[in-house]
């Protein structure tokens, strides 16, 4: 019986352990190639800390604190647990971080918020963005254009502009609010696949 209470007690514990872990895990990447070709850096624990200076616990036990408005320290983005921030202007004199949105290197999305959640194919599903108010950005390496949004961001493809002209005219203007985030996915999703 005691036994028994205590292999429960024991696997609660390591449970719990291995989430807060995964939870806490704290990672940069170095460029955008990295990003992309998933070449993450484990740094430490995240530790509760201001949004501009990371706060963690290193491999080796020792509190360390990260700058993301040191010229320094240029990262092209960070990742805590699952939250995924980056910084997509070209400009490193830029030092705003959005949530990535999902894409492929060549065409992508970042919106302003904070705690994303994602679906299998790393597209963003919902976060929490600041007064309510969703703001997207759309990058689109071949035809140059960095952090437009949505209606510059598919001038490439006339047909799929259209396409999102005559839906976003049919659904009335507060529904289309709602639904921003979701529309601007799917425009992407459609976007790299016809780039395929």
């Amino acid at each position: 019986m005691i036994a028994g209470v205590s292999l429960i007690a024991h696997v609660t514990i390591a449970q719990v352990d291995s989430s807060d872990y995964k939870a806490n895990s704290f990672y940069v990447y170095k460029t955008e190639e990295d990003f992309f070709n998933k070449k993450k850096v484990y740094r430490g624990q995240y530790q509760p800390s201001d949004t501009k200076i990371i706060k963690y616990i290193s491999p080796d036990s020792k509190k360390r604190k990260l700058s993301l408005v040191d010229s320094c320290n240029y990262y092209f983005g960070y990742q805590i647990g699952d939250e995924i921030q980056i910084r997509p202007t070209r400009s490193q004199n830029e030092f705003l971080y959005y949530s990535f949105g999902g894409g492929t290197i060549d065409a992508y999305c970042v919106v302003y918020g904070k705690l994303p959640n994602y679906d299998k194919q790393g597209f963003l599903l919902g976060l929490t963005a600041p007064g309510g108010w969703v703001y997207m950005y759309f990058n689109d390496r071949t035809n140059n254009v960095n952090m437009g949004q949505l209606e510059e961001f598919l001038k490439s493809k006339p047909a799929l502009l259209e396409k999102y002209q005559n839906e976003k005219k049919e659904m009335a203007k507060e529904l289309w609010e709602r639904n921003k985030l979701a529309m601007g996915i799917k425009y992407l999703k459609l976007f790299i696949a016809e780039a395929k």
